[in-house]
């Protein structure tokens, strides 16, 4: 079960590719630029431009780092989300040692990585996208995230079902 607010495809979609399974994809016509950066972040292309989607830098960066890697652009106004998204995600995917790189827009992220668990808690500061994303991440890896608390807002059920996830593995 997929929560269903758009922007939260990509979280999905992360899950289905750290985990090999299938998810729904959602109706997200309505959403200006949201549709094409999706379908973009979803056939693999090496350079996706947020201009219009920023909200989902986190969780690109992450499937970007797991599939065949490339550019986010388009993203400079990000640094003034919940957190500075560009910055806080590239220390997050560093916790489970993927390695990426800010640019002044967005992350350049190499591909092919595998993420690992992280030695210390993944902070989040509190960022419901960022806290998302290492949850699923860490569903893999195991490991602690701080911060989780806040994805309530965004998908009340998303905490539960990841952890009844984790433990029925």
């Amino acid at each position: 079960e997929v929560c269903a607010e758009e922007s939260l495809i990509p979280m999905a979609t992360l899950f289905s590719r750290i985990h090999g399974v299938t998810v729904r994809k959602n109706n997200v016509d309505e959403i200006i630029g949201l549709k094409e950066a999706i379908d973009m972040l979803v056939a693999g292309s090496e350079i996706l431009d947020l201009t219009h989607a920023s909200d989902i830098i986190t969780p690109s960066a992450a499937i970007m780092a797991i599939g065949n890697g490339g550019r986010i652009t388009g993203c400079a106004h990000a640094r003034g989300k919940e957190s500075d998204r560009i910055s806080k995600t590239v220390e997050m995917l560093g916790a489970f040692g993927i390695k990426s790189m800010e640019s002044s827009d967005g992350i350049i992220v190499p591909g092919g990585q595998k993420p690992s668990r992280p030695v210390d808690p993944v902070l989040t500061y509190s960022d419901h996208r960022m806290a998302m994303t290492a949850m699923i991440i860490a569903s893999k890896t195991g490991g602690c995230v701080e911060g989780d608390d806040c994805v309530s807002a965004t998908d009340p059920g998303f905490t539960k079902r990841i952890q009844s996830i984790c433990e029925s593995a």
